[in-house]
């Protein structure tokens, strides 16, 4: 059938000439009745295209042959591919369509057109031709699942925000995933987030994510294949602030990266590329730390990261990419500031605290800090100065430090540390204000919540918990033995351990002389401490062994202890006499009606609000606030404590803060006594004093209440125990209660 084109004119009757040139375009053989609009993409994109075409014959099949025409372009071949459903003859009356895929785009243009072959007519045609620049931003997120992804979906929540906003015209947002023991997690790979999905373009297979080649290519691969004026780099998973490091890739043994080898795989790749960051960002615990910052800072603008626990939900990744796609000339400082506002609102309620880090100004606060520990080196050489040191350390603001841990991070808030360090050695209040004037300098924005008022926004290592003092805290700042933190610090801190190894017994506390005279428990304490506490326990507690928890034993255990109604007094010298009065003291904290540890936790001892408390359960923490506004106890969520992951050679990271599902169950710890080697963690003796699991199981929702103890054996002993400026928790001999 040929088809006669008579020619005519539209001069005066524009909507009957549409309609004319309708009804001959139908009259067609083949025809297209849906054409893609094409949407410009930036480098490295990709973008599909869904093509219908129609057989207008009634009695005849088509032979159909697609092909894509190159018109002058020079992408790769591999940028472009075409699939149909059209099989070798269409059908009288049928459609079908034709999917072009536009993948890995590279600067410059496309010139080309789909064109569809039928018995050698003039082939169907539609042009495929854009522009291709670089995106304004290109977001890289390197996301180690771990056991966020597995046991609560949180890499799943935050891609998923991810999609609401996806890659645009203006901004690529690529992943790279895996690092979690769950389906869709064990292999890593590489993904382009779209609006509503993502979509994989790698699959690495099993690789180790903590390695720091795996995360150099991958910051190397982002950066070359989706070029933009301006980077933003992220890491998302656990944190464990200078010496603790980034990440816990469940497929491999929970390996974690040292903060050096974070620094080397930026480096790598900026010396590979040329390219370097807008921001670096750490949407992690514990990692917006000085040492962390410093290393960074010759390959990114902007830092941005939290001194304390994240909760699990994380950063708000819809407000954060909406942002940047929507606002071209926003810098890093513009952009890290609607990161921690998102944050903010995303976890109201819990404990937060998000900084935005000015890297430039970094180089003074170095000169600040080298100025500092060279003035603090003399206050570790005798026990006086050594304990004043000591105890304006633990006055200061700080993070999952605890004495009641076998292990600490000692992260602890820079300008908090500085100011107590200087209220307490006048001498030393220049140098101090120096450490503080940089560091405000360097942190350019910061919101937390209201219970973390002296948190101040940067954070570095300062040992109090002295037998967990971390020798590699010199290799973990340094570099091809180049040291990218201060080594005055370094060198400063390493003599103030040495002093407390050599001389370890004039600055622990102990206890003599207790005593019960029937309504008041004294003691005498033999030297300066940071907490007193007054516990009841027992004789014969049902207990678990931490590294067997099936291996079941009886021992001596405190089962519930308070901080308040504790008279010290000064006996002259660092001797203290140590008072507590039976009688006006006979309600103890409980949990859902079961006697508790409710361990202090505040950030900041001298501010009232701070006031952040711990009971210890199985595997953990239940951390909760207390409401100034109702004197109530508000259960925030679960704290894993990290002396329950997997150690390796690189360090151990902190878990985030996860939520509380009701019907969860926990066996509560008590502060008990070892009857055999190993059964408080690897390597303790027998007679070692640490938290154990009881028998005693309470169920989500919890109500935390004071009452009065019940008249049984598990509570018929008394103890006073001491936190002292080494970080060792001594305890008196059992007295009746």
């Amino acid at each position: 059938m040929k088809i006669r084109q008579k020619s005519f004119t539209c001069s005066s009757m524009f909507l009957g000439c549409m309609l004319l040139e309708k009804s001959l375009w139908a009259m067609l053989p083949l025809s297209f009745t849906s054409i893609p609009t094409i949407q410009p993409i930036p480098s490295g994109q990709m973008q599909e295209l869904k093509y219908v075409i129609r057989n207008n014959v009634r009695t005849q099949a088509l032979p159909i042959k697609v092909s894509i025409v190159n018109d002058g372009d020079n992408q790769p071949q591999s940028t472009i591919k075409q699939t149909n459903d059209c099989g070798a003859f269409l059908a009288p009356n049928a459609s079908c369509t034709i999917w072009v895929t536009l993948n890995g785009v590279k600067t410059g243009s496309i010139n080309k057109h789909l064109s569809i072959d039928y018995q050698g007519r003039t082939p169907l045609t539609s042009p495929i031709k854009m522009a291709i620049k670089p995106a304004n931003t290109t977001v890289l997120v390197y996301m180690v699942g771990s056991d966020l992804e597995r046991k609560y979906g949180f890499g799943t929540f935050n891609i998923q925000q991810m999609q609401s906003i996806g890659s645009t015209a203006n901004m690529s947002v690529v992943l790279e995933t895996g690092g979690a023991n769950k389906d869709g997690w064990r292999e890593v790979k590489r993904q382009l987030v779209k609006e509503g999905y993502s979509v994989v373009l790698e699959n690495l297979g099993k690789i180790n994510m903590g390695a720091t080649a795996t995360i150099q290519d991958f910051i190397t691969w982002g950066v070359t294949n989706f070029p933009a004026q301006k980077y933003i780099l992220v890491f998302w998973d656990h944190g464990g602030g200078p010496n603790g490091g980034f990440g816990a890739d469940e497929n491999f043994n929970d390996t974690t990266t040292p903060i050096n080898q974070i620094v080397a795989a930026v480096q790598g790749s900026v010396n590979t590329t040329g390219t370097k960051f807008e921001i670096i960002g750490f949407d992690t615990c514990l990692l917006g730390v000085a040492e962390l910052a410093s290393g960074l800072s010759p390959f990114s603008k902007y830092l941005v990261g939290s001194e304390d626990l994240e909760p699990g939900a994380g950063w708000q990744y819809s407000t954060f990419l909406n942002y940047v796609t929507s606002n071209l000339s926003a810098n890093g400082l513009d952009i890290g500031t609607i990161i921690v506002n998102g944050f903010s609102v995303q976890n109201a309620g819990k404990t937060t605290t998000l900084s935005v880090l000015d890297l430039s100004n970094i180089p003074s606060l170095l000169m600040a800090v080298n100025h500092f520990s060279n003035n603090l080196i003399s206050y570790a050489t005798n026990a006086t100065n050594w304990k004043i040191i000591a105890s304006s350390r633990f006055k200061s603001a700080d993070y999952s430090t605890s004495v009641w841990d076998n292990d600490a991070t000692d992260v602890v808030d820079m300008i908090s540390l500085a100011n107590n360090i200087g209220r307490n050695v006048p001498e030393l209040v220049p140098s101090a204000e120096e450490v503080i004037s940089a560091t405000q300098s360097v942190v350019k924005y910061f919101l937390n919540s209201s219970n973390r008022g002296s948190s101040l926004g940067l954070a570095t290592y300062f040992p109090s918990i002295m037998s967990a003092y971390k020798s590699n805290y010199g290799n973990n700042v340094s570099l091809n033995n180049t040291f990218f933190y201060s080594e005055n610090y370094v060198n400063f801190l390493n003599s103030y351990n040495n002093f407390y190894k050599n001389n370890t017994s004039s600055l622990t506390a102990t206890f003599s002389n207790f005593m019960f005279n029937g309504t008041e428990y004294t003691a005498s304490l033999s030297n300066d401490f940071s907490q007193l506490y007054a516990a009841v326990g027992s004789n014969n507690c049902t207990l678990f062994d931490n590294t067997d928890d099936q291996n079941e034993f009886t021992s001596s255990c405190l089962s519930t202890l308070q901080f308040s109604g504790i008279n010290a007094q000064n006996a002259g010298g660092s001797t203290w006499n140590i008072q507590y009065d039976k009688n006006a003291n006979l309600t103890w904290p409980s949990i859902n009606g079961e006697p508790a540890m409710l361990l202090d936790s505040d950030v900041d001892p001298q501010i009232q609000t701070e006031q952040t408390y711990l009971i210890p359960v199985t595997g953990g923490y239940i951390q909760l606030n207390l409401n100034n506004n109702t004197d109530a106890y508000e259960v925030v969520g679960f704290q894993e404590h990290s002396a329950f992951q997997q150690s390796n050679a690189a360090g151990v990271t902190v878990p985030k803060v996860t939520p509380i599902t009701p019907g969860t169950k926990y066996k509560l710890r008590a502060y008990a006594k070892s009857t055999a080697p190993n059964q408080c963690y690897n390597g303790s003796e027998t007679d070692t004093w640490c938290l154990m699991d009881t028998n005693i199981e309470i169920t989500a929702p919890f109500t935390i209440t004071t009452n009065t103890l019940p008249s049984n054996n598990l509570y018929n002993k008394f103890s006073f125990l001491v936190g002292d400026l080494t970080g060792q928790l001594n305890l008196t001999p059992f007295l009746d209660y």
